[in-house]
């Protein structure tokens, strides 16, 4: 005669369904739920491992950006200087030809009066 495999006093999560009793099953559905929620909090905490690797690496990428903005507003301020210096020498040197030029025609003036003179005394 063949014996039938003694089973365990307590079911385990691998017993086979058949072999379970009324209290006993409601246990091993109660198991297998709680290894799928345990499953899905997995997947859950490997997702959120994985958007803090990618948030850190934002976070790395913003403090770049934010040192090369940083950078170039320097280099603007700079420029604007280098400009405000060049639009106030040119600003000089226009005042400068001006007055060259008020003294040119101030001689030219005096130049055409002497002609005058000198034609009308010819």
């Amino acid at each position: 005669m063949l014996k039938k495999k003694a089973r365990a006093k307590e079911a385990r999560v691998d017993t086979p369904v058949e072999e379970l009793n009324q209290k006993e099953t409601l246990m091993h559905y109660n198991a297998v739920l709680i290894e799928d929620q345990n499953s899905k909090f997995r997947l859950v905490l490997e997702r959120m491992d994985v958007l803090t690797t990618e948030v850190r690496e934002n976070s790395r990428d913003m403090k770049a950006l934010r040192t090369s903005h940083d950078e170039s507003n320097m280099r603007l301020s700079n420029l604007e200087l280098v400009f405000r210096g060049l639009k106030d020498d040119i600003l000089d040197m226009e005042r400068r030809i001006c007055s060259k030029i008020n003294r040119i025609t101030e001689r030219c003036e005096k130049h055409d009066c002497r002609l005058t003179a000198l034609e009308a005394n010819q």
